[in-house]
């Protein structure tokens, strides 16, 4: 467990939020709610791959009663209103959200992968034998004498759908 987080989050108690530097946005943490101060890294490589930012900080809302604006920076113990973009990403006209289901995809491949990688431990793979040599002599030439190129292979009337049933188009003239 890093020092720099030591003690700073109380799992159940305490909600964490992913910021965004540049402009303040904000929005809760993966599993927010269920972490620990050992995983504050790991939340924040995990808030930078939803933003693709590198600017990214991990605050911590103490209790469901406060208010955004009091939550407190894990790494630097500051103030999110003291953040002198805090904000600010409400009033952009251009202001582009992180992608989270960019995330969500690329956890469940991930999951997906283990779980293939699990249920394949006890599968044996046949290895193909060669394929084996055909005799000329075995194809006979009477089951491939009914065969030939003059003759359709199949002998009935063929049904064919299109043009003849549509109703007839008058020119305009």
């Amino acid at each position: 467990m890093s020092k720099k987080y030591a003690g700073v989050v109380k799992p159940g108690k305490a909600m964490l939020y992913c910021v965004r530097l540049s402009d303040g946005y904000l929005f809760p943490a993966p599993n927010s709610q269920f972490v620990s101060s050992d995983a504050a890294e790991a939340i924040l490589r995990q808030c930078q791959y939803i933003c693709e930012d590198q600017a990214m900080d991990v605050y911590v809302l103490e209790g469901s009663d406060l208010e955004t604006d009091q939550m407190v920076s894990i790494s630097s113990r500051t103030s999110y209103k003291d953040l002198p973009r805090a904000f600010w990403y409400r009033s952009q006209e251009n202001f582009q959200k992180c992608d989270w289901n960019r995330y969500v995809d690329r956890i469940y491949e991930l999951q997906m992968a283990e779980m293939m990688s699990e249920n394949m431990e006890d599968v044996s793979v046949p290895v193909p034998e060669s394929r084996p040599e055909l005799d000329e002599d075995e194809v006979s030439t009477e089951a491939t004498a009914s065969i030939t190129a003059d003759r359709p292979l199949i002998d009935r009337p063929i049904r064919i759908i299109g043009t003849p049933f549509l109703p007839p188009q008058t020119s305009a003239q």
